[in-house]
């Protein structure tokens, strides 16, 4: 759980994407008498998504190229997500802040940071693209994790808190404060997936409504990783053999599923693939008069079962609990997702609403810290104390491949999708603008899987 002061926070009824420009959101200096010690500031704010480029630029897979390094757009690359300007939380228009939105450069990804002090300064770091949080993505595995965020940072006084703090100032006269964190162990797992297929066009060039599935491409990112098996025997019914090699070296050199297909042979081994894992799965494909609706369901103990059909070890299906992977590397922590990780396992993931609709997505890689965390302030704009003792703090950033092109691919805080679970539908739907649906995934569940 995260540590941190203890707040009591006003709540909103309802969220919106600012539409003034940034700089009217950074435009207050706090007093020498008054200081938010619960807010970060709009510097603290850009260091912490200058300091996630690191995390993004040590990428390991070689597919990915060589790219140019990533620099923040301070300019006109800055969104941020609000609560309401009327909420009666006090006078300084960053107070209403929840999320600031760090595009970078050239369409070279975005990190999104926490206005909250209470929760974990980095609530993600995406690859490639830009975002706009008034504006979505159409990636249903993405965009329900940036709504549970908006809930979790908007309602953090609800959660749980385990910290023992030590106030040893007065907070009258504070001027400033910053977090420091003394890092005592430290580990990444690079992605391991270097391909960034979709569900369309090469992966659903075979199946009837031409989806092949989100769970269905995430069992064939898999697969690529580990490169088995070198060739599948054909049962659906659109099949034009009866068997096909899969060439895998030929095959991630294909590294999106959204281009023209039937170009060579390892275009048809993608698709003949992604159609006989819904044949193995038992997948249900939905054909609606708007193409753009159709649909392919698959039952998550379905995918399992075809993993160990094709002869890969998996794990039991197990519900998704933060903790666990929040405790990552500890002598004590067991059996974790990280840990899971760097037996080269990797991770498949699905969430699921209580209308049983979700998305399915891998987790291929991690960013994990534990450090011991303090909280420093100045009363004289010079001169650091110590403010807080705040013990050791544990954050891992999961390496989510979402299986939608690579959109909205990169490091995302483990927390979030368990953020909700403290509230009722009732209650989260007041923290969403006027109309938005609330479709939280109200049950999240893995297995692993290895060859």
């Amino acid at each position: 759980m995260k540590k941190g002061l203890i707040v009591l926070l006003t709540i909103a009824t309802g969220l919106v994407a600012c539409t003034e420009p940034i700089e009217n959101i950074q435009s207050t200096t706090p007093t020498k008498s008054v200081y938010n010690l619960n807010r970060r500031s709009y510097a603290e704010a850009v260091e912490i998504a200058q300091n996630s480029i690191k995390m993004l630029q040590e990428e390991s897979a070689t597919t990915r190229g060589n790219k140019p390094v990533r620099t923040l757009n301070l300019t006109s690359g800055i969104k941020a997500i609000c609560q309401p300007q009327t909420r009666s939380i006090g006078n300084d228009s960053d107070n209403d802040t929840l999320l600031y939105v760090f595009n970078f450069n050239d369409e070279q990804g975005f990190a999104v940071v926490s206005a909250n002090r209470q929760t974990e300064g980095l609530i993600a770091a995406v690859e490639m693209g830009s975002y706009d949080p008034a504006i979505p993505t159409g990636n249903p595995g993405f965009d329900t994790y940036m709504q549970m965020a908006k809930v979790y940072v908007a309602n953090t006084e609800v959660i749980e808190k385990e910290a023992k703090v030590t106030t040893t100032k007065s907070s009258q006269g504070i001027q400033m404060c910053k977090p420091v964190y003394d890092t005592v162990f430290f580990k990444k797992i690079n992605p391991r997936i270097s391909v960034r297929w979709g569900q369309k066009q090469r992966m659903g060039q075979y199946c009837p409504n031409g989806v092949c599935g989100c769970s269905n491409t995430a069992a064939a990112q898999i697969m690529s990783y580990f490169q088995y098996p070198s060739s599948i025997n054909l049962t659906f019914e659109e099949r034009d053999v009866n068997s096909t090699a899969l060439n895998w070296t030929a095959m991630c050199t294909h590294q999106y599923s959204n281009a023209s297909y039937n170009r060579d042979e390892a275009d048809t081994q993608i698709g003949r693939l992604a159609r006989q894992l819904g044949k193995i799965s038992n997948s249900s494909y939905h054909s609606y008069p708007d193409a753009t609706k159709n649909s392919t369901e698959t039952a998550v103990n379905k995918s399992r079962n075809t993993f160990q059909t094709l002869g890969y070890n998996v794990s039991n299906i197990i519900n998704y609990d933060y903790r666990i992977n929040a405790n990552a590397y500890d002598s004590d922590a067991g059996y974790t997702l990280a840990s899971k990780l760097a037996k080269n396992e990797l991770i498949f993931m699905v969430g699921y609403n209580n209308e049983n609709e979700g998305h399915a997505w891998v987790i291929d890689g991690c960013y994990y810290v534990k450090a011991l965390h303090r909280i420093m302030c100045t009363y004289d704009g010079e001169n650091w104390v110590v403010y807080q003792e705040l013990g050791t703090n544990r954050t891992c950033h999961n390496h989510i491949n979402w299986g939608w092109n690579g959109a909205q691919n990169g490091y995302f805080e483990s927390y979030i999708f368990n953020a909700y679970s403290t509230l009722s539908k009732d209650e989260s739907s007041i923290y969403l603008p006027s109309g938005e649906n609330v479709d939280f995934y109200d049950n999240i569940v893995y297995f692993t899987v290895s060859h």
